[in-house]
């Protein structure tokens, strides 16, 4: 267990020092973006979220097996599930869609501050 922590650590320290280096964003880069995503991309991507894939299983086996094993209940929980993570990346999307102006306007103080919120992340790793 001690050597994935130094691993997880590792990797989060150069995480964080390529977030504190990369450029400023620019106009080009967010068409290359743009143009790159699609509906197909971005359902592929849903489909395979292994964060989604995740709560599903944590949330059925965790609050809902527990209590009952009744199939009408576990389709009804099968079928809200996993509408659950588009609804929280669209209310993701939404929040960086208002927020975009103020992180173009302050990336480098933002990235200085992501960058050492992600060291002290990899230092509690140790403590």
């Amino acid at each position: 267990m001690h050597y994935l922590s130094y691993i997880g650590a590792a990797y989060i320290v150069w995480f964080a020092i390529h977030v504190l280096l990369s450029p400023a964003p620019t106009e080009e880069t967010a068409t290359d973006t743009q143009r790159s995503c699609n509906f197909w991309t971005g359902f592929i991507i849903q489909i395979t979220n292994a964060k989604v894939i995740l709560f599903c299983i944590t949330a059925l086996s965790t609050f809902v097996l527990p209590y009952t094993t009744a199939l009408p209940v576990l389709l009804l929980t099968g079928c809200f599930l996993p509408f659950t993570g588009p609804i929280c990346n669209l209310c993701w999307l939404f929040a960086g869609v208002r927020l975009q102006s103020l992180f173009r306007k302050h990336w480098r103080l933002l990235n200085i501050l992501m960058a050492l919120s992600l060291l002290l992340c990899a230092i509690s790793l140790f403590l």
